[in-house]
């Protein structure tokens, strides 16, 4: 009895990054789907990461944690656990699946990547405000009056502010 050899490489169906920007010291996820119509059945997948331009001659590739085992054809949906890089910065992922006859796929064979992710350094740069009215000087003899302003935030990245009217109380006098 003749057997064959399989050569059919594994299937990536599904690959993404939830979500595609964060804030460094907050993770995301990498969900795959993944099968083998060969015969010689899944073996495993492992999630890779690139930190400089993430195409293929990008030498900062690294397999990050280690393989998730799989078993049979498949389909198997699977996560990673949570990757939290700790600088700012652009970050690609891709993924590598593997059947038991050694035939590879990746993402970007399968068109579906690689994924980038943005890591922003956390905004510290506290917004600035402006009071407008009422002018420094200005009597008022009633009470409460309403104070505006404006407002602007200089951090990055910049998460907009808003500024709220407030009233002052008194029984009158100069501003």
């Amino acid at each position: 009895v003749a057997s064959t050899q399989d050569t059919t490489p594994p299937t990536i169906s599904a690959f993404n990054v939830t979500p595609p920007s964060v804030i460094v010291g907050n993770g995301f996820t990498n969900s795959y789907t993944v099968s083998d119509s060969g015969g010689s059945h899944l073996k495993q997948v492992e999630l890779w990461r690139a930190n400089i331009n993430g195409t293929t001659n990008d030498s900062s590739w690294t397999q990050i944690g280690a393989a998730i085992s799989l078993s049979g054809d498949g389909p198997s949906t699977g996560s990673f656990p949570i990757d939290i890089p700790t600088t700012a910065g652009s970050y690609w992922y891709g993924i590598h699946v593997i059947d038991n006859a050694t035939n590879y796929m990746d993402e970007r064979l399968a068109g579906l990547g690689p994924k980038e992710v943005t890591v922003t350094a956390p905004d510290t740069i506290p917004p600035t405000v402006s009071i407008s009215s009422p002018t420094s000087g200005q009597t008022f003899t009633a009470s409460p009056i309403t104070v505006g302003g404006t407002a602007s935030d200089p951090g990055t990245p910049s998460s907009g502010v808003s500024l709220v009217q407030f009233q002052v109380n008194g029984t009158g006098g100069t501003w």
